[in-house]
């Protein structure tokens, strides 16, 4: 091998040597993946707050179903946004209030609407229905409805221009706990989005 072949050998091997190093270094300082902060996911939506939520609603209904049965009890609140909109939430909405009296084994739907309670529909039940307490719930409507929106509620809402979107808040038994159910389906019936979120104290 002649010199100049050597010296472009060593010329190569040199060059070698130092990305190897530059690549070591790089390594070595670079920040742990771990170790950095990611940031916090952004909330784009927030439900505004209309003048009723489920939990006014509820303390309205519970004096006249206590004029009822003396032992009734709330089981679940509900309320249906037809061909709802981003703003639509803080319009008045009707919401439907279930009360069981475990004495009576009767089962009392109210209505709150424009401030008014009306008594929609009594009947038998045939088993014993789990109470939803104070304790127990905590989230009120617009707080449940603004998880929904930023579980991708916000942007199905966007997309389908004539949804509608159910809210129902009753004892889940599988969860063991009282939940909200938040839903959205479009008018044609072939898009559906649904989210489940804690309605007791948040961790």
């Amino acid at each position: 091998m002649t010199r100049r072949q050597w010296l472009i050998l060593g010329s190569l091997g040199l060059v070698v040597i130092v990305l190897f190093i530059a690549l070591i270094y790089v390594l070595l300082t670079a920040p742990s993946g771990t170790g950095a902060l990611l940031p916090a996911r952004q909330r784009a939506y927030s439900a505004p707050v209309a003048a009723v939520t489920a939990k006014s609603a509820y303390g309205l209904a519970q004096e006249t179903a206590l004029k009822w049965q003396a032992d009734a009890y709330l089981v679940s609140v509900s309320a249906t946004w037809r061909q709802a909109t981003l703003n639509m939430f803080r319009d008045p909405v009707a919401w439907g209030l279930q009360f069981y009296s475990p004495s009576t084994n009767r089962l009392h739907i109210y209505v709150v609407s424009g401030g008014e309670v009306k008594s929609l529909r009594e009947s038998r039940s045939s088993y014993q229905l789990a109470a939803v307490t104070d304790e127990t719930w905590q989230v009120d409507s617009p707080q449940a409805l603004a998880e929904w929106l930023n579980a991708g509620g916000g942007r199905f809402l966007q997309t389908h221009t004539l949804a509608d979107v159910w809210a129902t808040l009753r004892y889940d038994k599988k969860q063991g706990q009282v939940m909200w159910n938040i839903s959205g389906l479009d008018s044609a019936g072939n898009d559906f989005l649904s989210l489940p979120v804690k309605a007791g104290p948040q961790e």
